[in-house]
């Protein structure tokens, strides 16, 4: 059972390999080094496992002989002390599949954890530059009272467009929005800092309730928050920086874009979404009320061009060439969409109308990202068509007749209102993320594929990469 357990963990340890460090870190046992295997056999031909984080010291096996019926009765948390905090969540299950096909076994458990990762937390979103900006735009746009920046609202000759996508507050100044991170840091610093010594100082009050709870709380000074904030300019303009402090947040996110924006040389973003042709009336409550029909095919083919980019982002950042070739063998370069304007608008619409999109690949060289949009209800791009009795859906473009292997009719609240958003980290709040809006479109489409692929099919390709030779981040070698 040990050599059979030799062979799972090395199976998994080295798929895991094919991950970026990114989503080697967030996937369990959430680290992007060695991981080690503990299990337990019972008679009733059970199996017990859990993997770990394993130090370059401890073996890569080991054998816990009631690991089952301990972790069955008391919890993965009962694992031995040295190294539970470090282990993934334990399984139970039959022993038939870990005993005889180790390595397809350790495949579908990386699936496994590789789709709980793309449901809940995400993977590495790259450098894509529009993904970039639109995390920039997003989360300041969100964020606005924080950073400093002027409230959103609608004016009279206005539209819901420009306040909902933040419009206003292009162009962006990539080291202003830089400062003004750092500045709201540091006052939330200082802040955190003088509220503990109000509180144990005379301005704190003290009341105990009947049932021996004791509230405190205390009122600030006046302008007190003026000298915290001056505190901060101060500290930033002698090259404090606070970053560091941010941990897993939203504005953090938008750091790390604006460095890499930075870093290339990009002091500016000049726009992001393409501006609405109609302010006034309907407009100011209704995204696609401000966009004429020419104006609604820029906007459709812009989002849909940035969406295919940020989907090849993502997942080459995530995975290696090799997996990702397994995971996603149509890697859409190219998208089609009808769009059919909702009749007889009110009032109290935000989003209305319907999309159908599909989406192909290799339609231009070198897989440039292209989309065409149609939004003339007599001539629809993508049509029905028969190939040996069996029905597809091709697109009549300007490109051609093209295949389609993926088709979608959703409203179009659906691409520029995401609820199911992916959050930027596990257990946040998706408030930022349905902002970012190519992000979300990439992750739908992503998570969509981890839900198709079936282990059988790809299993075999997995276990023939658990051969290839891959050197960890570590620096140590398996095959």
């Amino acid at each position: 059972a040990s050599v059979q357990a030799e062979r799972v963990v090395r199976t998994y340890e080295v798929l895991r390999s094919h991950l970026s460090p990114l989503v080697r870190r967030r996937a369990d046992p959430r680290n992007d080094g060695p991981v080690g295997i503990a299990f337990g056999l019972e008679k009733d031909g059970t199996v017990g496992r859990a993997f770990f984080r394993r130090e370059a010291n401890e073996p890569r096996v080991v054998y816990e002989p009631d690991f089952a019926a301990r972790t069955n009765e008391l919890g993965w948390h009962n694992l031995p002390q040295s190294w539970w905090a470090r282990a993934s969540i334990a399984v139970i299950g039959l022993s038939d599949w870990f005993l005889s096909d180790p390595e397809g076994y350790a495949a579908s458990v990386f699936l496994e954890d590789l789709s709980l990762v793309t449901k809940e937390e995400g993977l590495d979103d790259g450098s894509d530059f529009f993904l970039d900006s639109e995390k920039i735009l997003g989360t300041a746009n969100v964020h606005r009272r924080e950073l400093g920046l002027p409230p959103a609202s609608i004016k009279s000759d206005g539209s819901f467009a420009e306040m909902y996508f933040g419009l206003d507050l292009c162009p962006i100044d990539l080291a202003e929005y830089r400062r003004r991170t750092e500045l709201h840091l540091g006052y939330c610093y200082h802040e955190q800092f003088r509220s503990a010594e109000l509180m144990a100082s005379s301005h704190a009050t003290h009341v105990q309730t009947q049932d021996g709870i004791t509230h405190s709380h205390f009122a600030w000074p006046p302008g007190e928050h003026e000298k915290l904030r001056a505190r901060a300019e101060h500290d930033i303009a002698s090259g404090r920086r606070f970053t560091a402090l941010m941990g897993d947040s939203e504005l953090a996110v938008m750091i790390s874009a604006i460095d890499r924006l930075l870093e290339r040389g990009i002091e500016r973003i000049e726009s992001v979404w393409p501006s609405p042709d109609i302010r006034g009336g309907l407009a100011q409550h209704n995204l696609s009320a401000g966009y004429s029909d020419a104006a609604m095919v820029v906007l459709l083919e812009s989002f849909l061009e940035h969406a295919l980019s940020s989907i090849r982002s993502i997942i080459e950042a995530s995975f290696s060439a090799p997996l990702g070739a397994v995971l996603f063998p149509e890697m859409p370069s190219s998208a089609v969409a009808d769009y059919e304007r909702t009749p007889n608008l009110e009032s109290y619409d935000q989003f209305s109308g319907n999309i159908t999109y599909g989406l192909a690949s290799g339609v231009l060289p070198d897989s440039v990202p292209w989309a065409e949009v149609s939004v003339d209800p007599e001539r629809p791009i993508i049509r029905e068509a028969r190939r040996e009795n069996d029905l597809h859906f091709v697109a009549m473009t300007s490109a051609g007749t093209i295949d389609l292997f993926r088709l979608h009719r959703t409203g179009l609240n659906s691409l520029f209102a995401p609820h199911d958003a992916t959050p930027f980290f596990r257990n946040s709040s998706n408030r930022c993320a349905r902002h970012v809006l190519t992000r979300a479109f990439a992750y739908q489409y992503v998570r969509s594929q981890m839900e198709k692929t079936r282990k059988q099919d790809v299993s075999d390709a997995l276990i023939m990469l658990s051969q290839i030779p891959v050197v960890l981040s570590t620096g140590e070698s398996h095959r």
